[in-house]
C-alpha cells in the first residue's frame, strides 16, 4: 500500500504537522473500503505522484486540512503555487482556493 493524499504530502515534504486521523492509501485490492483510520482505495483512483496529484486527490477525497495546507504552502516555492493554479486556472485545486477564473 502507498500513501496518497495528505498522508503522501507531509511525507514527502517532511511537513512538521500531525497526520490525519485517517490516511488515504492505494491497495492492489479490488475494492474501496474505510475502516477507523484508513480510507482505501484502488490502483485506479490512484493519483499521480506529483504535488499536483495528491493535492487534487487530497482536496477531492479527504477535505480541506488547514494545518497540512499551511505547512505545504510555507514550504514550497511561491512559483510552484503560482504553477499550480496557472496550469489548471478552473481546476480543483484553483476552484478548492477561491482562484477560478471565468475567462
Amino acid at each position: 500500500m502507498a500513501l496518497a493524499g495528505y498522508g503522501a504530502l507531509i511525507g514527502h515534504y517532511d511537513l512538521q504537522v500531525p497526520f490525519p486521523d485517517r490516511l488515504s492509501v492505494i491497495s492492489t485490492k479490488r475494492r474501496l473500503y474505510e475502516t477507523d483510520r484508513w480510507a482505501v482505495f484502488t490502483v485506479k483512483h490512484a493519483p499521480q505522484d506529483t504535488l499536483a496529484g495528491h493535492l487534487t486527490f487530497a482536496l477531492k477525497n479527504e477535505g480541506v486540512d488547514l494545518g497540512v495546507l499551511n505547512a505545504l504552502f510555507m514550504t514550497i516555492k511561491p512559483s510552484e503555487v503560482e504553477s499550480l493554479i496557472n496550469n489548471e486556472p478552473t481546476g480543483n485545486i484553483a476552484a478548492g482556493f477561491g482562484f477560478c477564473t471565468n475567462g
